[in-house]
């Protein structure tokens, strides 16, 4: 089962791959691929059972093992890259002049989330980061830098529920991104991207003064707000930032 809380088959004959999506409305998509002939077919079966079909044939890279497709959407064409071993995608949709109008990546984190990042031509970007249970958190920045970040619970009826998780401002400063965020718990967090290296570290800080680092290499440390060592249970945030255990207290 997904994340998204769709059902997932996949099974592979010899050269050719299918993988059938069953949403929870549902609709389904199913896939087949070629790798040896890169012929690939995606059907789509909405809410009503119409279907739809598109074909493509598609670049096999048997050391990367992708291959790699153009559809049509409309007027734009759509160029998909698709890791056979993964399941990771990229598409990036251009309009008829080849401008790039959009890149969307989808992957699996190290704690088994999947991430869908959304980058428009504009610079706005959006990421969301779903968890195994099914919810989601979603970081919205727009092209000027405001970032809003929010959660999207899923409950037990189907339905779902959003709130603000905090807002904050993303900025370019000496060869690094560095996002500010203040919090609804009270807790602010300041994360530096190296943009050449992609390294990440981050300072949190609690309503009690009390700071959590992460250094690039993953180490993590806190400390009280006179800048003694103190446990990682005295560290309190309600928010858990990507599910990856930011705060303490579950």
């Amino acid at each position: 089962m997904a994340n998204d809380g769709s059902i997932v088959h996949k099974e592979t004959v010899g050269t050719v791959s299918t993988e059938e999506i069953v949403n929870e409305d549902g609709s389904k998509t199913v896939r087949v691929v070629d790798s040896a002939t890169g012929a690939i077919s995606e059907t789509n079966v909405d809410t009503q059972g119409a279907s739809t079909v598109k074909a493509a044939t598609g670049t096999i890279d048997a050391a990367a093992n992708t291959v790699t497709f153009d559809v049509a959407d409309g007027s734009n064409t759509v160029t998909k890259s698709i890791n056979l071993t993964t399941g990771a995608e990229v598409a990036v949709v251009k309009d008829g002049s080849g401008n790039i109008l959009s890149t969307t990546t989808i992957t699996e984190d190290a704690s088994g989330n999947e991430v869908v990042l959304e980058v428009l031509a504009s610079g706005a970007r959006t990421e969301t980061v779903i968890s195994e249970k099914g919810d989601s958190q979603v970081t919205a920045t727009t092209a000027g830098g405001d970032v809003i970040v929010s959660e999207i619970a899923k409950l037990a009826d189907g339905s779902t529920a959003t709130k603000v998780l905090g807002t904050g401002k993303v900025e370019e400063a000496n060869g690094n991104s560095v996002l500010t965020l203040e919090l609804v718990d009270g807790t602010s967090l300041t994360e530096t991207t190296n943009i050449s290296t992609g390294a990440v570290s981050a300072a949190s800080e609690d309503e009690f003064g009390n700071v959590r680092t992460e250094d690039a290499s993953g180490n993590v440390t806190f400390v009280d707000d006179d800048g003694v060592a103190i446990e990682a249970t005295e560290f309190t945030s309600e928010i858990d930032l990507d599910y990856e255990g930011t705060g303490s207290d579950d």
